[in-house]
């Protein structure tokens, strides 16, 4: 009787092996088809066209300066071209308006859109990632990127959320994209 009990043993733990492994298995092809489909996302600005009020002309020539204004932030940037590369560097500092509603910065992309004389996307590259940091920190990234060739022109693209304070945090979420809808 207890060959028995040992066998029943046996067949429940190689069921609960199976029962963890099956979904082991659908975990893992679950999150590479979500990475698959944001890849996807990620790519299908190439081609669009860029608002014409967004579009920056980018310049040869020693180092150029500018300042982007959004109601959620002011960022101060540089860059140099040269050639088919280009050095990128800036500080994001929010506005009042924001550090006056929320205290934490929960999520924050920057994107550089690189786009040919008419404003069509050639191509993009992320210029800065943040998560759960104090809202009044300014963000700073500095990057050396390939631009393809044609790129005459850039724009940036962000989203984010924030939140206030106490446990449920009131997060709310901000975004731009400057393509011609």
């Amino acid at each position: 009787m207890e060959e028995v009990k040992v066998k029943d043993l046996q067949k429940v733990l190689e069921s609960s092996s199976r029962n963890r492994l099956s979904i082991l298995l659908v975990a893992v092809v679950s999150l590479g088809a979500f990475l698959i489909g944001c890849q996807g996302s990620l790519n299908n600005v190439q081609g669009q066209d860029i608002q014409y009020g967004e579009r920056i002309m980018l310049k040869d020539g020693g180092e150029q300066t500018g300042q982007y204004r959004t109601d959620e932030f002011t960022m101060d940037y540089q860059y140099m071209r040269s050639g088919d590369s280009l050095k990128i560097s800036g500080v994001v500092q929010f506005s009042n308006s924001m550090r006056g509603l929320f205290l934490t910065l929960r999520t924050f992309n920057l994107t550089l859109l690189l786009a040919d004389s008419q404003g069509k996307v050639l191509g993009q590259q992320i210029l800065t990632v943040a998560s759960s940091e104090k809202l009044a920190d300014p963000q700073t990234f500095s990057k050396t990127i390939a631009i393809p060739p044609r790129t005459a022109l850039l724009a940036f693209s962000y989203t984010g959320q924030v939140s206030g304070s106490g446990t449920d945090g009131s997060p709310s979420s901000f975004w731009h994209t400057p393509l011609v809808k």
